[in-house]
């Protein structure tokens, strides 16, 4: 994504909700409905929220129009390579549920099953 706030400036976030699905908001549980042509991004770390929907830099939902592209895979440094021996050792970290650290999402008929919002 292109930071519309910075020139020459990319930051990589997750697409958590496109137009038409609703989002409550992790942070606030505030209730969204994605417009036409937006999205709704969060970065993966909970720690780390610079610069996504949740920001008071943004505040909701982004023009799909910043979307430089996606990515495909992370390159770690060498420094970070382990081997696959020592990976039991991150199965916990990896296996963990990411439930609450991203807003909800839902579609039309969830919504308004759970809220009576349309």
């Amino acid at each position: 994504m292109h930071d519309p706030f910075k020139l020459n400036h990319v930051v990589f976030r997750r697409v958590i909700a496109e137009e038409n699905q609703w989002v409550q908001r992790a942070d606030d549980g505030g209730i969204i409905k994605i417009p036409k042509g937006h999205v709704w991004i969060e970065c993966e770390n909970e720690n780390e929220r610079s610069v996504d929907s949740l920001t008071d830099e943004i505040g909701g939902p982004i023009s799909k129009k910043f979307i430089l592209g996606q990515a495909k895979g992370i390159v770690w440094p060498i420094w970070r390579r382990t081997s696959f021996a020592d990976l039991d050792k991150f199965k916990p970290l990896l296996q963990k549920s990411k439930d609450g650290l991203h807003s909800r999402v839902y579609n039309n008929d969830e919504i308004f099953r759970k809220y009576g919002i349309r």
